[in-house]
This record gives C-alpha cells, sequence and structure tokens, in this order.
C-alpha cells in the first residue's frame, strides 16, 4: 500500500459512523409527525496502547455537610485517580465550601505533583457552605483552552463535580447553570461530568449539567459508591475513541424537528436546524438518538428532505462525515394511514419517549405536582400499548412507566427514589454504564 492510501486508510478508521431509519416515508397534506433513529458508532483505536492525552480536573465539595467518612474517601477516591494518570496527562483540583480554593494548580502529572496533591488534599477539612457553581467554574477554567501550555483541543478535557449538598452561594439557577455547561464544552472543550453523594444534593440541577456538559451524571447512594465511580469512569475517558460528538441537521422550514433522547440539542438560526451534542464514546460504542419531525403545508406528491451528518473532533481539527439524507413524500391520507411502521425503529422510539415521559414526570415530582406526573406518563402509556406487545423490552418498559404511575398516585414516590430513579433515566436514554459496585 501506497504512503497516500496508508494515511487515508487512518483517516477511515478514525471515521465515526452515523446510520438512520424512519419509521415511515409517507406524510399526509396538512400536519403529520415522523420518528427518525439515528445510531452512532466510535471507531476502534488503532492500536491497542492508544488512548487519548487527559487534562482533568476534581471540584470537590468540603462543605460542612461532607464532614467525616465522606470527604475522606472522596480525597482518597481523588488521590487514586491522579495516581492512574502519567506525565502526558494534565489535572488540577479545586475545592469549595462558601469560598473556592485551587489547592493544585493545573499540571502534568510527574511523580512529584502526585505527593504535592497528597500533601495538598491532607489539609482539606469540612466546613461552610456551597458554593458549587463558582467552584465548578473555576475547576472547568483551570483546563479550559488558554489557561495553560496545554493543548485542550488535542486533549480530552473533563470536570468531576462531586458534591453531597444543594447550591446555595452565588448562581444557584439549574437552566442558567446547565447553558453554562454547554457553552464551557463547546467554546473551551471541557466536558462535566457530576457526582451526587446522599439524600440532599439537586439531582435536578447535576443531572442537566452533565447533560449540557456531555459527560455522565452519576448519582452516589453512599461513600462506598464514590471510588467505584471514580475510578470506572477514568476507566472509559481512557478508551475514548470519538471526541465530543455531534449530530446536525438540515431540513426544509415547514419541518420542525423535536429532539426525543435525553441529549443537549441546540436550535440554529431557524427553527428547522437543529445540533445534538452526543459527547465523547469509547471505542466501538453505539448510540441511538431519537428525534422526531413535524410536517406541515406539503401538498400531495411533493417530497419534503432532511439531511444529518456526524462531526466530531480528531486532534486539533474538526472532521464531518458525509450528509445522509432521508426523503418523505406527501400522500393523501389513505395512503398515508396505510404505510406500515418499521417495528425496528418503533423499538426506539418507545424506549426514548417512555425515558423523556420519566424525566417529564420526575421534573414536575421535584415541583411537588404528583398529579400531572401522572398524566404525563398515562399519555406516553397509551401510546406504548399501541405498539409494544411483540416487543419484550418494550413491554418491560411499559410496566416500568406502570409501575411508576402507580408511585405517584398513592405517594409512594420518595427523593431518595426519585434520585435513584434520575440516574436510570439519563443513563438509559444515553446508553451509559453503572459504575457503582453492588449493595450489601
Amino acid at each position: 500500500m501506497s504512503d497516500q492510501n496508508q494515511k487515508a486508510s487512518g483517516l477511515e478508521a478514525q471515521a465515526v459512523a452515523l446510520e438512520g431509519a424512519a419509521e415511515r416515508r409517507l406524510v399526509r397534506p396538512g400536519e403529520s409527525a415522523r420518528h427518525v433513529d439515528y445510531s452512532v458508532t466510535a471507531p476502534s483505536p488503532s492500536s491497542e496502547s492508544e488512548r487519548p492525552d487527559l487534562s482533568l480536573t476534581l471540584v470537590v465539595d468540603r462543605s460542612g455537610s461532607m464532614q467525616g467518612s465522606k470527604l475522606d474517601t472522596a480525597k482518597a477516591a481523588a488521590l487514586a485517580v491522579l495516581e492512574r494518570l502519567e506525565p502526558r496527562d494534565r489535572a488540577a483540583i479545586v475545592v469549595f465550601d462558601s469560598e473556592v480554593e485551587t489547592i493544585l494548580p493545573e499540571g502534568a502529572m510527574m511523580a512529584e505533583r502526585k505527593i504535592e496533591a497528597r500533601t495538598r488534599l491532607s489539609g482539606v477539612l469540612a466546613r461552610a457552605s456551597t458554593a458549587l457553581h463558582e467552584g465548578w467554574l473555576t475547576g472547568c477554567r483551570s483546563i479550559a483552552a488558554g489557561s495553560s501550555e496545554s493543548a485542550p483541543l488535542d486533549r480530552l478535557s473533563r470536570c468531576f463535580l462531586l458534591t453531597d449538598g444543594l447550591a446555595n452561594q452565588g448562581l444557584q439557577d439549574p437552566e442558567a447553570i446547565a447553558a453554562q455547561a454547554a457553552e464551557v464544552r463547546a467554546h473551551a472543550g471541557v466536558g462535566t461530568s457530576t457526582f451526587g453523594i446522599g439524600d440532599d444534593y439537586d439531582e435536578g440541577l447535576l443531572g442537566p449539567m452533565a447533560v449540557a456538559g456531555s459527560g455522565q451524571f452519576h448519582h452516589l447512594r453512599d461513600e462506598a459508591d464514590i471510588a467505584a465511580t471514580f475510578s470506572g469512569e477514568l476507566g472509559e475517558l481512557f478508551k475514548v475513541t470519538a471526541r465530543a460528538v455531534r449530530i446536525e441537521f438540515e431540513c426544509d422550514p415547514r419541518i420542525k424537528p423535536e429532539l426525543i433522547s435525553l441529549y443537549w440539542g441546540a436550535q440554529g438560526s431557524g427553527t428547522e436546524s437543529l445540533s445534538i451534542d452526543i459527547g465523547d464514546l469509547i471505542a466501538n460504542e453505539s448510540r441511538h438518538i431519537v428525534v422526531r419531525f413535524k410536517f406541515s403545508g406539503f401538498a400531495e406528491k411533493e417530497s419534503a428532505a432532511i439531511r444529518a451528518r456526524v462531526s466530531w473532533q480528531q486532534g486539533t481539527d474538526r472532521k464531518a462525515g458525509a450528509w445522509r439524507e432521508f426523503l418523505f413524500t406527501c400522500v393523501d391520507n389513505a395512503s398515508c394511514s396505510a404505510e406500515p411502521r418499521s417495528m425496528a425503529v418503533m423499538h426506539w422510539v418507545g424506549l426514548h419517549n417512555a425515558e423523556k415521559a420519566k424525566k417529564e414526570a420526575l421534573d414536575l415530582f421535584r415541583k411537588d405536582d404528583s398529579r400531572k406526573a401522572v398524566a404525563a406518563l398515562t399519555t406516553v402509556i397509551h401510546r406504548l400499548r399501541e405498539y409494544a406487545s411483540t416487543d419484550p423490552e418494550l413491554v418491560h418498559a411499559l410496566r416500568e412507566l406502570e409501575g411508576l404511575r402507580k408511585a405517584y398516585k398513592e405517594g409512594a414516590m420518595t427523593r431518595t427514589l426519585a434520585k435513584e430513579a434520575t440516574f436510570q433515566n439519563y443513563s438509559s436514554s444515553r446508553m451509559q454504564r453503572d459504575h457503582r459496585g453492588p449493595r450489601s
């Protein structure tokens, strides 16, 4: 093989794959909605030893509620993470209560810096309130583009945020903080993963922060889960072969996209454009993303096109795959109604609509509105019953929805159960893994 062909082959090996399938290809005059299931697949590593260089910041809550074994375990878990880093990796440690302190500035993880980290962490004591937003933002800034001699665009950069309480100092609005997490990811190249421990943190904040930051949300039942989840996510970062994966869409202005899966989506200048941040994918990992497209104003025999492509960060460059196009045709009502659905697509449509309904119900529960939570679940239960009977996974999802509806109706849902349900909700829709150890 020539050098040129070898180079081309290497680029192809690093490409992220995008596939798609529509539930149906016919739409009716007036208004119609059609789902498309997109799947993205990360490439294999070019060699078994290949892994990305990391820039990692550990942001640890040291407020008064972390007193005792929680803070001791968190410090030990942070040190265990740093021990696994190599000199080519860079890291920083930030601690926060009502004040924020960078106890280990960003730098290469040489042996002497690991010793320094151990010394500085040993002096961290629990105290005061929870300036969560400022602590997190300080951690992200420490490894952001332009903050040091490192080259974040050529690195996998991630912030681990660990807390057991509510943000009660500084900015506290979940939507505003999540929007900032998306901006930090987009403009500074730093993703955010959140680790909430115990019963008192706000999953309504940490969950959206992780989604917007293209990271993972972890519900830690107790301090025993800290080391396992820190280690599990770090192990996955070592296996990443596709960074900052995104799906981009273009379509006719009469087609409005709506994201069903629990990812961060951003509308473009027109409502017909959409981009979805998938995040970092480990070797050979596949994710399914469901989008609903609403059609209106098409005449019979008129065609409508939806185009999608996948893009990702490769080194310091942004790469993109070829545009994939779906054509839909407007036909009379009878012909449209006669077209069968693709049950393979409806499998993913059903699963992701179920997770979306669970999230809506959980959001309503946190607002003390269980009645609306029941209504949100009931709507999706009725829809799933139309096509779930031949699909074991959808039958299982239907039973879960019915069980949750009963819990809301009977007042059996608790704040503790809601945290576990939120974790399972995000993990299922985003197809992420549970790194916690088994309960004794």
